[in-house]
């Protein structure tokens, strides 16, 4: 009954109104999908138009009449897609939050919420009695709508349409001014960040940006990794930050960022950033060093080879001036071998050896010089004395010869003599065997 006498009155306005052009002609409407975080007494500038959704929740829409002037009687429809949001009731007030056509204390006749049609829900109300004064100015709630959400796999719009003001004074007009509403699905995007440098080769240091495809924060310098290098000089904050990479060592620099080093307003870590690689192409010079011998004798054999280091790793060269004429030089170790000969003795001064890397930076060592001398003389050379035989005035006494062990006898002699053969050690039968025998032994 209450909600046939509500249309009727706007029906029976709009019939008669040629032009609508009531007091509420610069009014508005919103809906506000937070209706908790505002006052609609004296700001209305911050109505949620937008918030993120989940599957399964209820929301709850506040109907927010603007600048409205002696609002008396209303009407609003609210459209939205039925397979994505169910319409769920109406309420007059809600969480708290007054309904404005009550703000001068007046009755008010509440038409309870309906879906007219799958997916458009109707919402009206009008003051009871003719008091003008109890007709409210300003902003605030008028009704409140609920909805469960039933699929936001894609962005879900809520529309205002229909808008219908009256005012005390009689005054009709068709609200323009709306504000419509909507709700997006969870932000599950992940942040890309993206990497970058003005110049592909550096020679000591360059900057270094990172770019996020949106707002992130916890993002610092220690989640910045680099190979061949540090950074310094790190700054920015929320999308673009900067720093400046140094270096000492020549070939290739990466910069790399994790998975999960930054996060957005949802809380989704970023994605791992596709490597940056530089080349440094700043070349230290190599190190030769080495103590080489400086004398060498007649016939010895000579060997050095120098000590070299090149941070770089770069292969060397060798060269040498001023090499000996009895030594070779071995180009791709530096090294000095040879034997000098009589002839080769003297000084061979002014040597030098040079190692060279590929980028032609090289480091020397000597001059230095090398000595050929003659093997020392013989400490005991012979004095001619005689062969075997004492030196004259030797104090050293003669050691006597030994006398024979065995004295054979004459006939022993003898026998041997005419045969030609050594008697036997040892004959059976033969005494004098084994005297002879007894003087080996004794």
């Amino acid at each position: 009954m209450y909600r046939f006498i509500i249309f009727i009155i706007l029906a029976i306005h709009a019939a008669s109104s040629a032009v609508w052009s009531g007091p509420n002609y610069n009014a508005g409407c919103a809906l506000d999908l937070d209706y908790l975080t505002h006052d609609y007494g004296s700001e209305v500038d911050g109505i949620e138009s937008e918030i993120t959704g989940v599957e399964g929740r209820e929301i709850v829409v506040a109907v927010v009449a603007l600048q409205a002037v002696e609002l008396d009687t209303w009407q609003v429809s609210v459209t939205y897609d039925p397979e994505c949001l169910e319409f769920t009731g109406g309420y007059e007030e809600y969480g708290g939050v007054p309904n404005f056509m009550r703000k001068e204390y007046g009755s008010v006749l509440w038409m309870p919420p309906v879906e007219r049609i799958p997916g458009e829900a109707v919402i009206a109300a009008a003051l009871i009695g003719d008091s003008f004064a109890q007709s409210p100015d300003g902003s605030g709630a008028i009704g409140f709508l609920k909805f469960r959400i039933r699929d936001l796999s894609e962005t879900i719009s809520l529309n205002l349409a229909e808008v219908q003001f009256l005012s005390a004074s009689g005054g009709y007009d068709r609200i323009m001014d709306l504000k419509h509403a909507a709700i997006i699905p969870p932000d599950t995007i992940r942040p890309v960040v993206k990497i970058s440098a003005d110049e592909t080769e550096i020679d000591a240091a360059g900057i270094i940006t990172v770019t996020f495809s949106e707002p992130v924060t916890g993002f610092t310098a220690s989640d910045i990794r680099i190979s061949n290098g540090g950074l310094s000089l790190f700054s920015g904050d929320g999308q673009i930050y900067q720093f400046t990479l140094t270096t000492d060592k020549k070939g290739a620099v990466t910069v790399d960022i994790p998975d999960n080093a930054a996060s957005d307003q949802a809380d989704n870590g970023n994605i791992r950033a596709e490597q940056l690689v530089l080349e440094c192409i700043k070349n230290a010079k190599p190190v030769i060093s080495g103590e080489p011998p400086t004398k060498i004798q007649v016939g010895e054999i000579y060997r050095f080879t120098p000590e070299t280091y090149d941070s770089d790793g770069d292969e060397l060269v060798f060269t040498v001036e001023n090499e000996p004429d009895w030594a070779k030089f071995n180009p791709a170790e530096g090294s000095l071998q040879g034997m000098p000969e009589d002839r080769h003795e003297g000084v061979t001064a002014g040597i030098v050896i040079t190692a060279t890397d590929i980028d032609g930076e090289s480091d020397t060592l000597g001059p230095f010089e090398i000595t050929v001398v003659k093997p020392p003389a013989d400490d005991n050379p012979d004095d001619g004395a005689g062969q075997g035989e004492p030196a004259e005035n030797d104090d050293r006494e003669e050691t006597p010869e030994p006398e024979s062990a065995v004295s054979p006898d004459d006939g022993a002699t003898e026998g041997a003599g005419e045969t030609g053969e050594d008697p036997p050690l040892v004959e059976e039968g033969n005494g004098g065997g084994s005297c002879f025998m007894d003087s080996l032994l004794f």
